[in-house]
């Protein structure tokens, strides 16, 4: 990490860090070319700038999609209004500023609307975004076929604390793992295969995950 870096009072678990760094080694393929990750929902830009950490042996770029605005179901939102409209971009780019447009690309805009235009394949994506259920099934649904096959999806917060975030991760990715504090993935074997519901799950909030 760089010396100088503002958090904008949202730090990720040391955990989850490593657990990120792991996982983009687990989605590393042999050969030329670099190691493209998608995170959605970005933030002030630690996970990203935590990525290129990764001591991996292909070059790395993560293409941060978020549209700095907070999501109304955390306190993200809160943090927008307290600190203005535009201060948690700002916050990204210097944060980032070594690294813009070489390594980290932000790509400001809403995640399906992304998703639906996206033109490459990713090895790693990270799903960070809004923490409700509809939004939680739509980015799984609308990434999942991003990922190339032998890829790895994964995401943040998988925890009771977003019950409906943990909801659709259940129902979605039934074959998931977990990994850090409150991360979950899994390894994407059909890149355009729709996640299959867990019809056990369906309709159900669960009450604890399994660690």
């Amino acid at each position: 990490m760089q010396e100088e870096f503002d958090s904008l009072e949202m730090e990720t678990p040391p955990e989850d860090l490593a657990a990120l760094q792991a996982l983009a080694k687990k989605a590393e393929l042999p050969g030329g070319g670099y190691l493209r990750i998608i995170e959605v929902g970005s933030w002030v830009g630690r996970t990203a700038l935590n990525f290129l950490q990764t001591p991996a042996q292909r070059d790395i770029r993560v293409f941060c999609v978020d549209n700095w605005q907070g999501s109304p179901n955390d306190v993200t939102a809160d943090l927008v209004k307290k600190h203005g409209v535009g201060k948690v971009y700002i916050t990204f780019l210097m944060n980032c500023c070594k690294h813009l447009f070489r390594q980290i690309t932000p790509c400001v805009g809403d995640s399906a609307f992304w998703a639906r235009i996206w033109p490459w394949e990713a090895d790693l994506i990270f799903l960070d975004g809004n923490h409700d259920y509809e939004a939680a099934k739509q980015d799984i649904e609308l990434w999942w076929p991003r990922v190339r096959e032998g890829g790895i999806l994964c995401g943040h917060d998988y925890s009771c604390d977003f019950e409906g975030l943990k909801r659709a991760v259940d129902e979605l990715v039934p074959e998931r793992q977990l990994a850090g504090r409150c991360l979950w993935w899994t390894r994407v074997e059909q890149r355009s295969a729709q996640p299959a519901h867990n019809r056990q799950v369906v309709g159900s909030i669960p009450t604890s995950g399994t660690w």
